[in-house]
């Protein structure tokens, strides 16, 4: 009896605990542009070479002890994990729209509790680009 208590207790644990979880899409397209410049927020990301003509990127989010509320709040409203492109001639710069993200932080009967925030950031660059220095991608010279 004790063990199905137990293991009542601790399904209802894991089912109780917030983690709020999105995946963030989005392209833009590089066929005009002869260099890519990334500037994230996120000091770590993943560069993977695809076989596609857009730079996509993929971001993934969770707020650990957070609620779904919250992290769609940060998402839809502030724009807090959107990426921005700036041109400048022949070089598209993909940028962290929010380069200052402020610690997400929550009033609860008095208290401020903090959400564990997560990001893993992917950037697919097509593989007509090749990296000339660190994050800096330039287009193969074609033979």
């Amino acid at each position: 009896m004790r063990f199905l208590f137990s293991l009542l207790f601790i399904v209802l644990v894991n089912a109780l605990s917030a983690q709020s979880k999105r995946i963030l899409h989005q392209t833009f397209s590089v066929e005009h542009y002869n260099q890519i410049n990334l500037n994230f927020y996120e000091e770590s990301f993943e560069v993977v070479q695809w076989v596609g003509n857009t730079v996509l990127t993929e971001t993934n989010v969770s707020l650990e002890n957070g609620m779904k509320h919250l992290l769609n709040f940060h998402v839809d409203s502030l724009s807090r994990y959107e990426i921005v492109e700036v041109v400048e001639g022949q070089t598209i710069s993909l940028e962290s729209f929010d380069m200052n993200r402020a610690v997400i932080a929550i009033k609860y009967n008095g208290s401020e509790l903090y959400p564990n925030e997560l990001v893993d950031l992917v950037v697919y660059i097509p593989d007509s680009f090749v990296e000339e220095s660190p994050n800096v991608f330039v287009r193969k010279e074609e033979n």
